[in-house]
């Protein structure tokens, strides 16, 4: 700090006394003069003024974690056997982050993220509580499952989106992209393999139900709330489907068809069919479908219900990669009389429907649908 330095003027001398006149013939000699005053003291200088605080330090509260990520290379845990993709939408330093297991919140501070939430392990739910750091543009996740202890560590590379988004994260039932806006689900890497709920410019007005055209998975011509999807139809046949999150979203003779590898975990309402009958389209057959439960929670043991899927051209038997590869009441899976690894077509059967080559029956044990399996 600089202090100020007192100065003081000092006085002035005092006038000399004037010179007596001389005296006049026989007069009196004059007075001397009086002397004079003395000078008044100089005022002390002023202080010099305080220095100027330095300037506050920059730079931003909390790191920017918003952005929609994929798994690449699966991590030898649980979670990392069921984790496929993770969406996180940030507003200040709190954050929402979503995945295909479920939704976990939390906030930034600096350049690490710490968030929570229950994820499903298919149909258990979990407690987990996370940390997270973004490096080398991937989203480096370290959880924990607090009633177990159990631990995982993912790095998940950012994936890109459609140039016509916006954002990412959206309420796909909910429709919060506003006005002139839709929120849809894409498949950026047009795999079909991960999917992202993304706020897109409107891109038609075609109702439920009704046939539809689309240039990629989620860009089509279907009003706001409505997906383009030839699921539960012949390949190619589109329709426009509602989004769902959970059964209760569907109308009655309908269920929830889980894209269970996107985030946020979501689906379209389809129609129910019933196995080996004749409620499918040329070119579809009815199968056990993925669905999600009024909890939200993908359901793979069918008893959502049986939907319409794809009929492809694999016989029972063939070397398959999808249920869609298969024909009509067939899926893709295990046949354990191979031992080569490789999935393949099996038939579905039911006492009224019996297998054939030697094969005996393997019920799911679907509730409605006890006798309901495939021939192993």
């Amino acid at each position: 700090m600089a202090y100020g330095c007192t100065e003081t003027n000092n006085g002035g001398s005092g006038g000399s006394g004037g010179v007596g006149g001389s005296g006049g013939a026989g007069g009196v000699g004059g007075v001397g003069g009086a002397g004079g005053s003395g000078g008044s003291g100089g005022s002390g200088g002023a202080g010099g003024s305080g220095g100027s605080g330095g300037a506050g330090g920059g730079g931003p509260a909390c790191a920017n974690f918003n952005g929609t990520y994929v798994v690449t290379e699966q991590a030898p845990c649980a979670m990392g056997a069921l984790l496929k993709s993770t969406c996180v939408a940030q507003t200040g330093c709190t954050l929402t982050v979503s995945t295909n297991m479920g939704v976990m919140t939390g906030t930034v501070d600096g350049d690490v993220a710490t968030f929570s939430g229950e994820l499903s392990h298919l149909p258990t739910k979990f407690p987990y509580e996370c940390t997270a750091k973004l490096e080398n543009g991937s989203l480096a996740l370290n959880c924990t499952v607090t009633t177990t202890g159990s631990t995982c560590a993912i790095a998940l590379p950012e994936q890109a989106l459609p140039a016509g988004a916006t954002s990412a994260c959206c309420d796909l039932v909910g429709q919060n992209c506003g006005a002139g806006s839709e929120c849809t689900l894409v498949d950026p890497a047009g795999e079909k393999k991960t999917y992202f709920s993304v706020c897109e410019a409107v891109g038609g007005a075609v109702a439920e139900g009704a046939a539809c055209t689309r240039t990629a998975f989620g860009e089509d011509n279907c009003a706001p709330g409505l997906l383009c999807t030839d699921d539960a139809k012949a390949p190619n046949n589109f329709a426009c489907r509602e989004y769902c999150a959970k059964a209760s979203d569907c109308d009655a003779g309908e269920l929830c068809l889980a894209y269970w590898t996107g985030s946020p975990l979501a689906g379209v309402c389809i129609p129910t069919c019933t196995p080996f009958g004749n409620g499918c389209e040329a070119g579809s057959t009815c199968r056990d479908r993925n669905s999600l439960t009024n909890d939200g929670i993908v359901d793979t043991s069918g008893a959502g219900g049986f939907a319409c899927g794809h009929a492809g051209p694999v016989p029972v038997g063939g070397i398959c990669k999808l249920d869609a590869d298969c024909g009509v009441n067939a899926r893709c899976g295990v046949d354990f009389s191979q031992a080569d690894g490789n999935k393949r077509c099996v038939a579905y059967c039911d006492n009224a429907h019996a297998c054939s080559g030697g094969k005996s029956c393997s019920p799911y044990s679907i509730p409605g649908y006890m006798d309901f399996g495939e021939c192993q």
